[in-house]
């Protein structure tokens, strides 16, 4: 079974988190979402992604999707997560959550009356413990990788 997933924003991030959707089995990207279509329709054929839209509403509605990438602007995370949790979706945020504490703490509330699961992501990919962690995976010195979890402190 193939989790459906819709990507929100078309910036570095979107593509970062595309590229990495692209390399794991299982994942598909039914979606791609800009408030301009022509952005979302670039990266829909380059990335061979089936759909583009720039209205929200055609994500939320496809009973489909399950989960909901954010990586657009920092100041709309929340507006988009809100409407997703509602529908009953998974999502998932590339930090930070939003710039405003209020509205954090507003949706964390909503979030925890709710059945639907939230991801934040951080992203440390230049960091020499990354550098070396991403050498020994692709070394495949212990074999496949098939998941894993790391605490990593700055």
């Amino acid at each position: 079974m193939k989790r459906i997933i819709a990507i929100i924003g078309t910036g570095k991030a979107a593509e970062t988190h595309i590229n990495g959707y692209n390399e794991i089995r299982g994942i598909k990207i039914k979606w791609i979402f800009s408030k301009e279509a022509s952005r979302s329709h670039d990266l829909s054929k380059r990335y061979k992604i089936p759909n583009y839209t720039k209205n929200y509403n055609d994500i939320l509605n496809d009973p489909e999707v399950e989960i909901v990438d954010i990586a657009n602007k920092n100041y709309q995370h929340l507006d988009f997560a809100e409407k997703a949790l509602e529908k009953k979706k998974n999502v998932i945020i590339e930090k930070p959550i939003d710039i405003d504490i209020k509205k954090t703490k507003r949706f964390y509330k909503k979030y925890k009356n709710s059945d639907r699961s939230i991801l934040i992501v951080y992203q440390y990919p230049y960091s020499e413990t990354f550098k070396k962690l991403g050498e020994i995976i692709h070394s495949k010195k212990y074999g496949e990788l098939k998941a894993y979890s790391i605490k990593h402190f700055s």
